[in-house]
């Protein structure tokens, strides 16, 4: 996963940026330009302080979820196009599921949460829109996630962890997050007006509290989320 995430993380301004020029000679949307709307199926899964890809215990399955969205998206010239879209993501986590091995502290939490978010992106074709069955992509965006996480801090007897730290991250939880997703892709265009796809894709976050746990926790890291699944496309 770390892999994934180094190369999505390179690939993304490689693409998205290396053509500025070219984009800035052809900002405005002339007429012409085709634009789809789409439904996207998939599947969602976090990393955080209670679920983490290192863990020989947890994979990319072990919490997954259906995640879903509706897309809009217009052509700006041969090599990008720009969406608005929304995605209903849903995350979970529970450290029990840690070996014993990992050194994780066993405190017993569990969440899940369900996030509701908003994103404007930019797609970009390496190769240009080419009479090619299959197209290539990478995309880029900024976006808001919202959604409050449900955590169990599991407050019996015994527990590990402070009622200070916990009251802290209960006090200071934050139900709104900034989010930037990258992503690659490929659309096959099964006719003139639907086509079918593949996208996977990281949201990056600006805070660590999409499992409500931050100083309870590992605080020097940010939780993030990656979907991935089949779109269905209509051109208009």
């Amino acid at each position: 996963m770390k892999n994934i995430f180094t190369l999505l993380l390179a690939l993304s301004p490689l693409f998205c940026f290396s053509q500025s020029m070219e984009l800035s000679s052809d900002l405005s949307i002339k007429k012409g330009k085709k634009s789809e709307i789409s439904l996207f199926v998939g599947m969602s899964s976090y990393e955080g302080d209670l679920h983490h890809f290192d863990d020989e215990n947890l994979g990319v399955t072990t919490h997954s979820k259906v995640a879903f969205g509706l897309s809009y998206k217009k052509e700006i010239n041969k090599k990008f196009a720009a969406s608005l879209a929304y995605y209903n993501v849903k995350i979970a986590g529970d450290d029990k599921m840690f070996t014993a091995a990992s050194g994780h502290v066993e405190r017993g939490f569990v969440f899940t949460n369900t996030l509701h978010e908003v994103s404007l992106r930019l797609d970009y074709l390496p190769f240009g829109k080419k009479n090619w069955s299959v197209q290539p992509f990478v995309f880029a965006g900024a976006g808001l996630a919202f959604g409050g996480a449900d955590t169990d801090f599991n407050n019996a007897a015994g527990n590990p962890t402070s009622d200070e730290l916990i009251m802290d991250d209960v006090e200071n939880v934050k139900n709104t997050s900034f989010a930037l997703p990258i992503g690659i892709g490929a659309k096959f265009e099964a006719t003139k007006k639907i086509s079918i796809g593949l996208e996977m894709g990281l949201r990056l976050f600006t805070n660590d509290y999409l499992d409500g746990v931050s100083k309870s926790g590992n605080s020097g890291a940010n939780d993030f989320y990656g979907i991935g699944g089949l779109t269905i496309g209509y051109t208009l």
